[in-house]
């Protein structure tokens, strides 16, 4: 017989256990840690590192992170997304990200992701820097406890996936180092055979050729460092180098700055862009200070500091507090007195293309403005503007907020093909910025073809009818028997309208008595009817 103070004490213990638990999302079994490295053709064929937490060949995953080769200042960044509990707040709310276990307590900001279909990670998105204290816990623990502040905390289990996230950095602070100019990228450098680096064979294949093109091309992988410095000269000696610093350019006035792998462009009052030349969303800055030689910028959703070192002619990062470093040397720049800059990269081309898609867009109207927004990143698309106005055409990105974000500008005739999203709208303005059309990408690459606004075609009336027994005059229906004196004394009825000029009316035939009483019983006029014969002539 089993001792009643022993259930007690088992009930007791397991009701003190059962807190530590309830707060907890355990990791489902099978779970997996995978990294995979390989050329994306979706981005260009570059370099992507991705890293994955799930049930292997099924759509069960906790943890997808992603990073590539793609030029930019983005490159410093892994873009995580981490399954976790967070109610029923909104996709794209900013909210927090706290991780603790084994003495390790961290947290980061994100923002709520919700995929579009059932499919995919509901939970937190991060952009976190390759050098963030994460990383380094990730390797070292066992396990790590997360959760978004006031909801559930998930466990990631970390004992088998140790050397696939040290694969995952490894790649990806590799591509940053290339990217970004870092003085550590000689290290990571695969040797030639002869002890010749990858820079230094582009250099001397660019010195072969001879070509500006081959110069273009070598400063935009290689944009730091004695062999860019001497990539310049040779361009200068061609008569292609950068603009002479007397162009009265300064950091008081510039408006667009360009560098080997994309421009910064200066957008409204504060704000500026910078989209690269290979394509993708454009990065947004906040301008923080100006100054004659230089112009301060920040990101603040990814804490990077950007300065615009006019005079200088340099373009210096930094990430949350880290110092300055030198990321490109500047190509050319305009000012607010220069020409106008030319639209963001990729540049508009002809309208005329064999490559255009003939899918149209979906369209939406422009009183959604305010209400749609970008929503998801998961599908990538293409979308193709023509600008057939006849007149200049604006291309805006409506942001995850709804805020439309200047991308493009189309000059009549021409057009751009850009990368996007199927949940990305865009909006088409005319030169004061009146929205004209929204348009949201499809599955397909899908076409914008922009036209002055066609004039409607007049409705056709339809025709009047009227009743038995009637007939229409002037858009009236009249009783035919009123018809002849509708019309007025000076006026006549000709077909369904009054003329002028008078028309005596036609004499009518007086018909014996005999005659009308068999045309009532349906005798032909003329003949006469009796009981007798029926219809018969009169005789």
């Amino acid at each position: 017989m089993i001792d009643p103070r022993v259930v007690v004490s088992l009930a007791l213990a397991a009701a003190l256990l059962a807190p530590l638990h309830a707060g907890r999302v355990l990791a489902t079994e099978g779970m997996e840690w995978s990294f995979s490295e390989f050329n994306d053709p979706a981005n260009k064929g570059r370099l992507t590192a991705r890293l994955t937490y799930g049930v292997p060949e099924t759509d069960n995953i906790q943890v997808s992170g992603v990073c590539d080769g793609t030029p930019s200042t983005s490159a410093a960044f892994s873009s995580v997304t981490f399954g976790a509990e967070s109610g029923d707040l909104k996709d794209g709310t900013e909210t927090e990200l706290r991780f603790s276990g084994g003495g390790f307590d961290h947290v980061m900001k994100g923002a709520i992701y919700r995929p579009r279909a059932e499919e995919g990670i509901s939970g937190v998105h991060l952009d976190i820097p390759h050098d963030d204290p994460l990383w380094r816990a990730l390797q070292e623990k066992d396990t790590i406890d997360y959760l978004v502040p006031g909801y559930r905390a998930s466990t990631l289990d970390l004992k088998r996936g140790k050397d696939k996230i040290k694969s995952f950095i490894e790649a990806c602070r590799a591509y940053a180092e290339v990217i970004l100019g870092d003085d550590k990228s000689g290290s990571s450098a695969t040797a030639a055979p002869n002890g010749a680096t990858p820079e230094k064979e582009a250099f001397e294949s660019a010195k072969e050729l001879g070509t500006a093109e081959a110069w273009k091309a070598f400063l935009a992988n290689y944009s730091t460092g004695f062999h860019a410095d001497l990539a310049r000269a040779y361009l200068k000696k061609l008569g292609e180098g950068s603009a002479a610093p007397g162009n009265g350019v300064t950091g008081l006035n510039v408006t667009f700055v360009e560098y080997p792998a994309g421009v910064f462009i200066k957008n409204g009052p504060d704000t500026w862009v910078e989209q690269k030349k290979a394509g993708g969303d454009a990065l947004r800055f906040v301008e923080t200070f100006r100054s004659k030689d230089e112009v301060k910028l920040f990101d603040k959703s990814r804490k990077v500091h950007i300065s615009l070192n006019i005079a200088g002619g340099a373009i210096w990062y930094a990430h949350d507090g880290s110092a300055l470093k030198k990321l490109y040397d500047i190509v050319s720049t305009r000012g607010a007195d220069s020409p106008a800059p030319p639209p963001p990269p990729p540049a508009p081309q002809a309208a005329a293309s064999a490559e255009t898609p003939t899918r149209s867009a979906t369209k939406v109207s422009c009183k959604k403005l305010g209400s749609i927004r970008s929503k998801y990143s998961n599908r990538p698309t293409k979308i193709t503007f023509v600008n057939n106005s006849g007149a200049y055409r604006g291309i805006l990105w409506i942001d995850f907020k709804g805020q439309p974000k200047d991308y493009a500008n189309l000059q009549a005739g021409q057009q751009i093909t850009l990368d996007t999203f199927q949940s990305h709208p865009w909006m088409v303005t005319d030169g004061p910025g009146n929205c004209l059309q929204i348009a949201l990408p499809r599955s397909g690459p899908s076409l914008v073809a922009i036209g002055e606004a066609a004039t409607p075609a007049p409705e056709k009336q339809s025709e009047k009818k009227c009743r038995r027994g009637r007939i229409l005059i002037d858009g009236k229906c009249i009783r035919k028997r009123d018809a002849a004196t509708y019309c007025g004394p000076g006026y006549r009825l000709e077909g369904n309208k009054c003329v002028q000029g008078y028309q005596p009316p036609k004499p009518q035939v007086q018909r014996p008595s005999w005659q009308l009483e068999a045309i009532k019983k349906g005798c032909k006029p003329g003949l006469a009817w009796s009981p007798q014969e029926g219809c018969h002539e009169n005789d």
